[in-house]
């Protein structure tokens, strides 16, 4: 194997490491840095959405030039001065001498005052991604005497693509979980809702504190060693079943119901302690998801406490009538439908009626899915 297919194979090692994990691009920059014999490294990423991604690493510098550079002497770069990033191919290494050439370069302000004492002379750049939701440009420079990037090391920085291309999309898509996990968690924690996230092997990666009240209150579901563990045996088989349908990836034929409702056990003389939710957050597509991803979630919701479900985005947008979410408020809450009829003291042939009615005007099939239904309108919404 020759030299340059052992860098390219390293390196598209360290960019694939780099997947979900933001501090190992560090690492990348660096090591590519050597490789190329380069003075000074740039690797940016900028998202639509900044919470998404945000990268800014710049190697070689110390503290007090790279505090100069960005001050004083960025604005005046010699290779970006009239050339737009639309202009550079995506995905192509381009040597820097074809955007700026050495006569121009040396005889420029910045190259007198700043580059030429840092040996900072030609390198070159690509970009790995640019639209609308993000842009990734990386950038090197070197000394005079090293030269052009040669056609060589080109195709070994294009080499590289594919591997950092992947990287860059999965860490914006864990971002991306994880910020809407929080949004989520938030939302929930003021209906009382517990909420708590899984990995694809169902051990639990963390729970807002609705979810640790209602569990340390409850003598028939507990967390023990990351795990949910339910006192009665065969809840705890319909658990470990539900867990493992919802851990297949998706191009397995048999998938599990969008939603898996499981109630909490009741003993004889009492009331239902809790009821279970689970659900898929997100394809369980290995192996990019790594053990501390969320992918799927658990919603623990107490039927004792009112379910604060939105009546007026209900109504607005599927036209439900008065008694038609009154029923839904009471299905929500864990309730059978017989017990929901019950406690709104009407019969339970009026009550399937309504039942059906709410089915064909939300569009779902099984009352596990219209409880998540009922549970993401109150997430958005706050529940009033």
């Amino acid at each position: 194997m020759e030299v340059w297919e052992k860098d390219s194979l390293r390196l598209s090692r360290l960019a694939l490491d780099c997947a979900g994990r933001s501090e190992q691009w560090q690492v990348f920059v660096e090591e590519f840095r050597q490789v190329f014999r380069a003075t000074v490294t740039h690797f940016g990423v900028w998202s639509k959405e900044a919470a998404y991604g945000q990268i800014n690493l710049l190697c070689g510098l110390n503290a007090e030039d790279r505090e100069l550079w960005q001050t004083k002497w960025l604005v005046h770069d010699p290779w970006m001065a009239g050339t737009s990033l639309k202009s550079i191919p995506l995905g192509k290494a381009m040597g820097s001498q074809h955007l700026c050439g050495d006569a121009d370069l040396e005889a420029t302000e910045i190259y007198r005052e700043f580059m030429e004492a840092r040996r900072i002379h030609q390198g070159g750049g690509i970009l790995y991604l640019s639209g609308e939701d993000a842009v990734a440009l990386h950038t090197c420079v070197r000394p005079k005497e090293v030269g052009h990037l040669s056609e060589q090391e080109l195709a070994l920085w294009d080499s590289l693509v594919p591997s950092v291309q992947t990287a860059l999309r999965v860490t914006f898509a864990m971002n991306r979980l994880e910020l809407e996990n929080a949004m989520m968690a938030a939302s929930f924690e003021a209906s009382g809702t517990g909420l708590l996230l899984l990995n694809t092997l169902g051990t639990v990666l963390r729970m807002n504190g609705a979810a640790e009240e209602l569990l340390a209150a409850s003598p028939h579901v507990r967390v023990e060693a990351k795990r949910l563990v339910l006192r009665d045996k065969a809840q705890q088989a319909a658990l470990e079943e539900a867990l493992e349908q919802f851990a297949r990836p998706l191009f397995f034929k048999q998938q599990a119901d969008p939603w898996k409702k499981i109630v909490v056990c009741r003993e004889v003389g009492e009331e239902q302690s809790l009821l279970l939710l689970l659900t898929r957050l997100m394809p369980a597509q290995l192996p990019l998801m790594g053990p501390e991803t969320p992918v799927l979630a658990a919603y623990l919701v107490d039927p004792r406490r009112p379910f604060p479900i939105n009546q007026a985005a209900l109504e607005q947008l599927f036209g439900l009538t008065k008694s038609e979410l009154r029923l839904a408020e009471k299905i929500a809450e864990g309730l059978s439908v017989s017990e929901a009829c019950a406690g709104l003291k009407i019969s339970e042939n009026t009550g399937r009626t309504h039942l059906k009615r709410i089915f064909a005007k939300t569009g779902v099939e099984r009352q596990g899915e219209l409880v998540g239904l009922l549970l993401r309108l109150s997430m958005r919404s706050g529940g009033g």
